[in-house]
């Protein structure tokens, strides 16, 4: 619902109505994919140093391979090591 509030004023009337039509998963698929491509566009704008335009960003973000468990557990043992060497001055 936050989502919801930020772009409505009452979001609560919308929603119902998309109810009452048996719609409302439509209502938050398309509610979803525009908080992905906000996402994606800040992403964009803060992370992204190379020359490629935004569609092109999308599309290598849609044709990434997806994560496998072993590549989970190769980051959280990184991660640990990079903890253990950390020490304050």
């Amino acid at each position: 619902m936050d989502m919801l509030f930020s772009k409505y004023a009452c979001p609560f009337l919308l929603s119902d109505n998309y109810i009452e039509d048996a719609r409302f998963d439509e209502f938050v698929s398309e509610v979803w994919g525009i908080h992905n491509d906000e996402i994606a566009w800040d992403f964009y704008l803060h992370k992204v140093e190379e020359a490629i335009s935004f569609d092109d960003f999308l599309e290598s973000m849609k044709s990434a391979p997806p994560m496998e468990h072993a590549d989970f557990e190769t980051i959280i043992d990184e991660s640990a090591s990079i903890l253990e060497n950390f020490k304050l001055e």
